[in-house]
């Protein structure tokens, strides 16, 4: 399973990249999941059975519907590690991307600020890096990542 980490300062455009990747992707029959990295936690819809379930305490709460489902753990760790995660949603996926994580080992692909120089990695930690509101930053992830698939096959 290839595992692509999408970093940058906040603001930079990195959901926008993501969301036009897996599009891209997807039209391309390549199965890709997200996995979403946030300092801040989760809020549910208020008043919705979710929700209240959750705020009662249960330690998971799934969400099952025509076609989808959503699951929700509760971490009782500070933080659960990504490894623990891709045992649950890695399975059966071509390539597993995630956003933020930028402590994190692997592939980097770096969003920035047109115009700014902040980093979140060092040279040899990322293996490219776009302009997140260059119309072209996406569909250069995905030449990039279809490289990396091709090669692992």
């Amino acid at each position: 399973m290839l595992i692509i980490s999408f970093v940058g300062p906040s603001g930079v455009g990195k959901t926008k990249v993501v969301e036009e990747v897996v599009a891209r992707l997807h039209e391309l029959g390549v199965s890709a999941a997200v996995i979403k990295h946030s300092s801040r936690s989760m809020t549910l819809p208020e008043g919705k059975d979710t929700s209240r379930f959750w705020r009662a305490g249960a330690k998971s709460v799934v969400f099952l519907g025509p076609g989808e489902t959503s699951i929700m753990f509760r971490n009782y760790e500070e933080e659960t590690d990504l490894q623990s995660i891709l045992k649950r949603v890695g399975s059966g996926v071509d390539v597993v991307l995630t956003e933020g994580f930028k402590g994190g080992t692997g592939k980097k692909i770096e969003i920035l600020r047109e115009g700014c120089s902040e980093r979140v990695t060092s040279p040899g930690d990322r293996i490219a890096e776009f302009v997140g509101s260059d119309p072209a930053a996406a569909e250069k992830a995905v030449e990039i990542i279809l490289q990396l698939l091709h090669k692992k096959n």
